[in-house]
């Protein structure tokens, strides 16, 4: 009778092996690649903040004064319209600011990471998250048949050379 509950717990222990390595594994592999997980839900909450936020007076107010001519010269005027009006700010860091409020106080790159893609969308155009070194997060809209990237407030629209 010993010999039996051996055999089958031998058994049961040789089946638990394969489902072990496997949370080894996915513990491992977060442990160091975590922003594989991370991107997906930052981008998860940057499409929220759109949806959230696509509405508000200020986005609507770009959109309406910008959404004239082909879609590069529409980038360019929200391009032009945050090189005027919006200024970098440090802060804290883990929260994402309201369009008026980034505006009003400054802001972060992921404010105007996250206004852009609002405004860009707003008006139609294809727009994506990028994010790249740390906790620096941009912004690629699609116009005519590829991608721009809007590299913040003091690097040219079309040269981002050295930010990644």
């Amino acid at each position: 009778m010993k010999k039996k509950y051996k055999i089958h717990g031998e058994i049961l222990l040789w089946m638990l092996v394969p489902i072990y390595s496997i949370l080894i594994f996915f513990l491992l592999y977060f442990l160091f690649f975590p922003t594989i997980f991370e991107d997906t839900i930052s981008y998860q909450t940057y499409e929220m903040y759109n949806k959230y936020y696509k509405d508000e007076p200020l986005v609507v107010n770009i959109t309406e004064n910008c959404n004239t001519g082909d879609d590069m010269e529409k980038v360019g005027c929200v391009y032009d319209y945050f090189y005027n009006n919006f200024q970098y700010k440090e802060r804290n860091k883990t929260v994402l600011y309201s369009p008026t409020k980034a505006f009003a106080e400054g802001g972060l790159c992921r404010d105007a990471s996250a206004i852009y893609c609002t405004v860009f969308k707003r008006m139609g155009l294809e727009c994506k998250y990028l994010f790249k070194t740390g906790s620096h997060v941009t912004s690629a809209v699609w116009v005519n048949d590829s991608y721009y990237y809007i590299c913040f407030l003091d690097i040219d629209i079309m040269d981002c050379v050295g930010v990644w």
